[in-house]
Parts: C-alpha cells; sequence; structure tokens
C-alpha cells in the first residue's frame, strides 16, 4: 500500500458509503505511506462526520490544526456538509480563523518551488524533469520517480506556486505554470537528453508546455495526465512531431476520469505520424502501476 493507493482506495469506500471500512483503512495506514498527512486526514474526519461521530471528528481536525499545525482552505471547513456537525462545538469558529490566516500566508509565500537531485552515477544519461500531481508536492513526486537514479538520471522535482491545503499543491492555472516552468529548467539543462514526465494535473501542464514552445524536450512522460481540455488542441498537437518529441503515455484501465483522454492522445498522435506509445493496466486506477520501476527501465532504455 502506498500513498496514491491509500488515497484512491479510501476515496473509492467513502464514494460507496462504506464510511467506516474508510476511515479504519486509512487510520491503519496513515503513518506507514509516504505522502501528505493532512489529506489522509482530511478524509479521516470527514468519513467520522459521514458516521455521526462529530465530536470525535471535531477532536481529529482540532488536533491536526493546532497540534500537527495542519491546515485547510477556510471556505472548505464552512461549506463541507461532512462538517455540518462540526460547526456547532464551541473552538470550530477559532479553527476557521486559525486556517484563514495560514491560508492567505501559505498564498503570500507560495513560490514555484524544485528539488534537484543528482544521480550516483558518474556520467549521467539526461535530467528528468516531473511534475506531481494536484493536491500532491514535489517529495511525492521524487518518491514516485525514484527509480530514475538508479538509471543514470538527474532528477529535477517542481513544485506549483498554487497552494490548495498544507503542503498540497495544484495545477490548476496550467497556463500560468507554463509560463513559470522554463526559467527554472534553464537553470539544471545542460545540453543533454530532457524528459518532461508528469502525473494527473502535472501531465497536463507537461503537455501544454510543449505544445505551446515555452520548453522542448526530447521525451515527453507522461502517467495518467488530466486532459480535459484534449479535444481543443487538436491544431497544437503536430508540434509534437516538428520537434521530433517522443510520447509515452501510462494509465490504468480503471482511472474514469483520465482514461478517455489518453486514448484521444494518443489516436490523434499516431494520426500525426508521431513517436508516441501507449501503455495500459488492467484494474489499475489514478496512480503508478505497482511494477512501474520495472517498466520505467524500459522506457527510458
Amino acid at each position: 500500500m502506498n500513498y496514491k493507493q491509500l488515497i484512491n482506495e479510501g476515496i473509492q469506500l467513502y464514494l460507496d458509503e462504506a464510511f467506516e471500512e474508510a476511515y479504519d483503512l486509512l487510520t491503519t495506514y496513515r503513518d506507514l505511506v509516504k505522502g501528505n498527512l493532512a489529506q489522509i486526514d482530511n478524509f479521516r474526519y470527514s468519513c467520522l462526520g459521514k458516521m455521526n461521530k462529530n465530536e470525535e471528528g471535531y477532536l481529529l481536525l482540532e488536533k491536526a490544526i493546532k497540534d500537527d499545525g495542519f491546515w485547510y482552505h477556510p471556505d472548505l471547513l464552512l461549506e463541507d456538509q461532512d462538517l455540518e456537525g462540526f460547526r456547532n462545538f464551541k473552538g470550530f469558529n477559532e479553527l476557521v480563523d486559525i486556517c484563514k490566516v495560514r491560508y492567505e500566508d501559505a498564498k503570500y509565500q507560495s513560490t514555484l518551488k524544485h528539488t534537484y537531485v543528482e544521480s550516483d552515477l558518474e556520467v549521467s544519461k539526461g535530467l528528468l524533469v516531473a511534475l506531481h500531481g494536484n493536491q500532491e508536492n514535489m517529495a511525492i513526486a521524487e518518491d514516485d520517480w525514484k527509480s530514475i537514479f538508479d538509471l543514470g538520471y538527474n532528477g529535477l522535482f517542481l513544485q506549483s506556486d498554487q497552494v490548495e491545503f498544507y503542503d498540497a499543491f495544484t495545477w490548476e492555472d496550467y497556463e500560468d505554470a507554463a509560463l513559470k516552468l522554463p526559467k527554472v529548467i534553464q537553470e539544471f539543462h545542460k545540453n543533454e537528453k530532457m524528459i518532461l514526465a508528469g502525473f494527473s494535473g502535472g501531465g497536463q501542464v507537461a503537455l501544454w508546455s510543449v505544445l505551446t514552445n515555452q520548453m522542448a524536450c526530447d521525451h515527453l512522460l507522461l502517467v495518467a495526465p488530466w486532459l480535459p481540455h484534449i479535444e481543443d488542441w487538436d491544431d497544437l498537437l503536430p508540434q509534437l512531431k516538428v520537434n521530433h518529441t517522443k510520447v509515452t503515455i501510462l494509465i490504468g484501465d480503471a482511472d474514469e476520469d483520465c482514461y478517455e483522454g489518453c486514448e484521444y492522445l494518443h489516436k490523434a498522435l499516431e494520426k500525426q505520424g508521431c513517436d508516441v506509445e501507449l501503455l495500459i493496466f488492467e484494474d489499475l486506477n489514478h496512480e503508478f502501476p505497482e511494477d512501474f520501476d520495472e517498466h520505467l527501465k524500459e522506457i527510458l532504455a
């Protein structure tokens, strides 16, 4: 069980109204996965609210904010129906006020951040630039792509400046993000092979960046990319062939939000005569395949 699997399974149980089972799963694995604990706790107290265990849920929310230093969007606290029973507690408004201050501070201080890690091999095979998914961060991306170091690639992990809640960032404004990426990347790209990689919303930014000539790369590697506007980008797709950009797309057939967009992109690029490959994984949800390291070795060979 990794972080993405935990979140996906928790969400599915929640949607199935198996709130107690979801809470137990999230609680059991909370401290065993590498990810955003604030996100996990958000789902935990939401499940408690659904079970009408309002006092227990409120105390969990209070601990998350006061003891752990987490914060959530104040509008979410005030409007989420799952928290309706929490709002009668005396200290609830104080928690909202704390989150308002932390949210405004986070927005004011937020910048496009990065982590650069070099491979231990003496001679680098190139640079892989990775963009995290929505509601994630660069630490999660580094963990997702950590096997690149054994393959001889240096890694540059970028973190959006669009903050959503504690340690969780989004690429909702993908056009703005695409304008900002090149300035950071050019500092580390030294005329070597470059792979631009992205998961989910990060994949949308990566693709848009290349299609609009904000940057060029040798290989565009997209894992479960979120492509809600892909049908409107047809006129831009030939740019990938013009730039001789190789494209690899990985998607699970159980990824209801992203599967159709990936299929559309694959077929459209094939029609353009682009160098494109679509890898479909059976029963995989919105996450990386469990044997991703092995597939990455073949993809980058």
